[in-house]
């Protein structure tokens, strides 16, 4: 796939309030096989992050005294959509834990860390999934 994911599990927890904001970030170690799995389930259960959605991971473009983009940087903001500009979605953790004895979850000690924080979660607290 070439893409890197990041998780974003989302505050606050509480299922009857709408998703607002996520201050934690956890990059996953890159894996095709892992993230076609978790692309999948985004594609079957995912759902739109809502407008005023906030993450460390929003980007903001940085421009010159002419005006032209010099560099984005990223910082606490709206994030609305991945770095490639497509909607960003969110999941329920539970529909992650299927994965849990994956190859390259309980191969790879990082990924196997951030299983670790999913089952240490709520199973029906929501994650948004930034794919970059």
């Amino acid at each position: 796939m070439g893409l890197d994911l990041t998780l974003l599990p989302i505050e606050p927890i509480d299922l009857k309030s709408p998703p607002m904001f996520s201050q934690t970030v956890l990059q996953l170690i890159r894996s095709d096989n892992l993230f076609f799995k978790i692309s999948e389930i985004e594609q079957k259960k995912g759902t739109p992050v809502p407008k005023g959605f906030n993450t460390f991971l929003c980007r903001e473009d940085v421009k010159n005294e002419e005006g032209e983009i010099i560099f984005d940087e990223t910082h606490y903001g709206e994030t609305l959509t991945t770095n490639y500009g497509d909607p960003l979605y969110y999941i329920i953790i539970k529909d992650l834990l299927q994965l849990s004895n994956h190859v390259s979850v309980i191969g790879n000690y990082t990924n196997k860390a951030v299983w670790g924080y999913l089952e240490n979660s709520l199973p029906e607290r929501r994650i948004a999934l930034m794919w970059s």
